[in-house]
């Protein structure tokens, strides 16, 4: 698809800005490798769900950072015409965000890392599952974004981690109290 866009622009067709931004959490973000198997199993003092090895490095995007940088795209005429990875904090592995969310949260830390045969252990029972043993590898290697080229030719910056978790926690929080109809 990449590929396409990219060759109606050239051809004059269209004019196109491609925004790329890593695995993503935030208010409002619930189903994402962050989301509420991260997030809201902090708050209800259960245990933290992710995929792959939590001790290697990852690039994870704050929503409302990439929200910004796709305005950014949208009205930058010298955007046109490329690719683009979107600002992203420092990557920090896993482990170490579910740490830190877990102290907003005021727990102590609980983590189940599921790996190939887990995925494909629950996938016969969650067929939803299967499909991300096609992309695990992107929680087993380091997955860490290179933003440079936006932040030099652009500007923009991204919200560090700390601020960025603890507004999310801190929706979640708010979204418990919430009562539900």
């Amino acid at each position: 698809m990449t590929a396409e866009l990219l060759e109606a622009h050239l051809a004059g067709r269209v004019e196109v800005a491609i925004g790329r931004a890593s695995d993503y959490f935030g208010p409002g973000t619930t189903r994402s490798a962050l989301g509420e198997s991260v997030f809201g199993s902090a708050l209800k003092g259960g245990r933290a769900q992710v995929m792959g090895d939590p001790d290697t490095l990852h690039s994870y995007s704050f929503t409302p950072d990439v929200a910004t940088g796709l305005i950014t795209l949208g009205s930058a005429s010298e955007a046109a015409g490329r690719v683009w990875h979107l600002p992203v904090a420092e990557p920090w592995t896993t482990r170490r965000i579910v740490e830190q969310i877990y102290a907003l949260a005021g727990r102590r830390p609980r983590l189940l890392a599921a790996g190939r045969t887990t995925l494909r252990l629950l996938g016969m029972a969650m067929p939803e599952l299967r499909e991300y043993r096609h992309t695990l590898y992107q929680f087993t290697d380091p997955w860490v974004v290179d933003d440079n080229a936006f932040r030099l030719a652009l500007g923009g910056h991204a919200t560090p981690l700390p601020d960025a978790l603890a507004s999310t926690v801190d929706w979640y929080r708010g979204r418990a109290s919430v009562p539900v109809a």
